[in-house]
């Protein structure tokens, strides 16, 4: 076998390896919470009791809107391939600034807050996210870890906007 065959060999089966073991990853074992598996996120929301309107991005992708803590988010799916088979997800809230803020006050909350991320989107909206990977599958434990996560932090949004918000004039 000259090298240029072997080479073109050891190529494809790493790309098929690569390919497999990818797709593996998206697989959604039964009970577990996967966003290769949409269903089983709307699903695990709906037990817990929260909305869960099972839709499609501006690009075909799955998202689901819901509400918690009095707010409304969107969990967008991510890692999508051809609008399937997406391996993370990212809780998304973001809200009209009635107060005049920026760049430092979202850099304050990050720098106190572990989980979710702030950002000054545009010098209008705060934009609230957070970010999980699914890869393997999440246990209804750990999903409900994650949402817990997510309303405790917006819980703390109006004790943090009273405390640091810089109001218009």
């Amino acid at each position: 076998m000259n090298v240029t065959r072997w080479l073109a060999s050891a190529i494809a089966l790493a790309a098929a390896g690569n390919a497999a073991r990818a797709s593996d990853l998206t697989l959604c074992d039964k009970n577990m919470i996967c966003a290769s598996a949409p269903r089983t996120i709307a699903d695990a929301l709906l037990q817990a009791g929260y909305k869960a309107d099972l839709g499609k991005d501006k690009n075909g992708d799955p998202m689901i809107e819901s509400e918690i803590s009095g707010y409304s988010y969107t969990i967008y799916f991510y890692g999508c391939t051809e609008n399937n088979l997406c391996d993370s997800l990212q809780f998304y809230a973001s809200f009209d600034d009635p107060i005049t803020n920026g760049v430092d006050f979202a850099n304050r909350w990050n720098t106190q807050k572990r989980w979710v991320q702030m950002a000054w989107e545009q010098d209008k909206y705060i934009r609230m996210s957070y970010d999980v990977t699914t890869v393997g599958g999440l246990t209804p434990e750990n999903f409900a870890d994650v949402v817990s996560w997510w309303e405790t932090v917006l819980g703390e949004l109006p004790e943090f906007f009273d405390k640091h918000a810089v109001k218009r004039k």
